[in-house]
């Protein structure tokens, strides 16, 4: 009977080895999959940043862009105007104030 129980206690103490290696293993492959998270968090984080900078510069590529194009435009229209004669524009002028009177 003796060797019964010590076979017994010898089994648990086996046990609670195998319970300990098998916590022991699991907190390192929670401690490896939090690594992995945060890497693949810190390598999604750089590639937005990457694409959101080179969103920003195309973005600025193309406000820079338009801004040039209407500051042309607006160079145009006021050159146009710079070399309207003064007659034709009091012509215009009288015109308008015409048409407003008539309603």
């Amino acid at each position: 009977m003796a060797t019964l129980v010590d076979d017994i206690v010898a089994l648990e103490r086996e046990a609670d080895s195998i319970i300990a290696q098998a916590h022991a293993e699991a907190k390192q492959l929670e401690e490896a999959a939090h690594s992995e998270i945060a890497a693949f968090r810190q390598a999604i984080a750089r590639q937005v940043e990457e694409r959101v900078a080179v969103f920003r510069g195309e973005t600025e590529k193309r406000h820079r862009k338009a801004v040039e194009e209407a500051e042309s435009v607006l160079a145009l229209s006021l050159k146009a105007i710079d070399e309207t004669h003064e007659e034709v524009l009091k012509k215009q002028v009288n015109r308008i104030i015409a048409r407003f009177c008539e309603w």
